[in-house]
Formats: structure tokens, C-alpha cells, sequence
């Protein structure tokens, strides 16, 4: 089991590039799965790195990475979260 980070607006975080956070609300940039981290505490510490985190609340969601390191689209509709288009 790992975990994705989880925002309401901003939705499931998918990974960053070049310095920027990819989210599945705001724009997913054609990414059809989500970084994801061993624990909860790796997660909170990745965010502790950046200089503008997740908009509040976000949460650490378990969920089970069918293309670990990844979830897909569907494996975190099975967590409970809210579906994406790529």
C-alpha cells in the first residue's frame, strides 16, 4: 500500500517537472497516474519541500499502485477519489 497526496480543489497530486506541481484539477497535463510515496510521513516531507504546497486541507490517501511507483486513474477512483481526465 502506498499513498497519494490529495487536495479538494486542487485534486490528486500527479508529480512536478522543471519546479512545478502537476494536480488532476487544475491540469493534469495529460498524466494518467499519480506519483505515489511509501508512507504518509515521505509524503509530508516532500510537501515540507516546496516553497507553495497543496492548498488546505490536503490529505495522504492510501491507495494500491497497480504501476508502482504510479497509481493510475483508476486505482484512485478505487481510494475514493475523484476521477480525472487525462
Amino acid at each position: 500500500m502506498r499513498v497519494v497526496i490529495y487536495s479538494e480543489p486542487a485534486g490528486v497530486f500527479l508529480g512536478s517537472c522543471m519546479g512545478l506541481g502537476w494536480w488532476s484539477e487544475m491540469d493534469p497535463a495529460g498524466q494518467d497516474s499519480a506519483i505515489t510515496f511509501e508512507s504518509e510521513e515521505v509524503a509530508r516531507a516532500e510537501v515540507a519541500r516546496w516553497k507553495h504546497g497543496p492548498e488546505e486541507p490536503w490529505r495522504c490517501v492510501p491507495v494500491e499502485a497497480s504501476a508502482d511507483p504510479y497509481a493510475t486513474v483508476e486505482d484512485c477512483v478505487r481510494a475514493g477519489l475523484p476521477r480525472w481526465i487525462p
